[in-house]
């Protein structure tokens, strides 16, 4: 189930609010490639100067590379994710992706765009997390305010009726 990844930057701040997210992420991803305009997202709110990818200790696993041209697909969306699904499109990796608007125009692009609860949801029936642990994951992603209650009732019932 490990295999390489391209990220944008929704994905990896949903596996911030989980307790242990990234080493969770470490299990089902072998890298994570994200381009400049990710990483800089995701250091927002973090004390000028600090590295987010060491903050987090997940600099042996992420990668920051530069993106130079963007594909026309992707003209409208936001830069990380712009910059995300050229970036997955030209290594021909899979893309970690949330916003249903990038996710679309990924899929347009050929690509096979999954978010987190997708890769969690690949974990719990592959049998790498319990269904406790899969019900623990999706309720800190509703704490963290990373999913609806909706959606989070909607999971558990997935996960509790097998």
């Amino acid at each position: 189930m490990m295999r390489d990844y391209v990220s944008d930057t929704g994905p990896l701040i949903s596996f911030e609010r989980i307790p242990d997210g990234f080493s969770l992420l470490r299990r089902l991803a072998h890298t994570i490639t994200i381009p400049n305009p990710v990483y800089e997202e995701l250091r927002v709110g973090l004390p000028i100067g600090t590295d987010y990818l060491a903050h987090h200790g997940i600099a042996d696993f992420v990668e920051v590379v530069q993106v130079v041209q963007m594909l026309p697909e992707t003209e409208g969306l936001h830069e990380g994710e712009r910059h995300a699904i050229t970036l997955a499109a030209t290594l021909n990796l899979p893309l970690l992706i949330e916003e249903r608007p990038g996710h679309a125009i990924a899929e347009k692009c050929g690509l096979r765009p999954i978010g987190a609860i997708g890769l969690i949801l690949n974990a719990w029936k592959s049998g790498m997390i319990t269904k406790d642990e899969t019900a623990e994951h999706f309720a800190a992603l509703f704490s963290g305010k990373r999913i609806s209650r909706a959606m989070l009732d909607k999971l558990l019932l997935i996960v509790k009726g097998n």
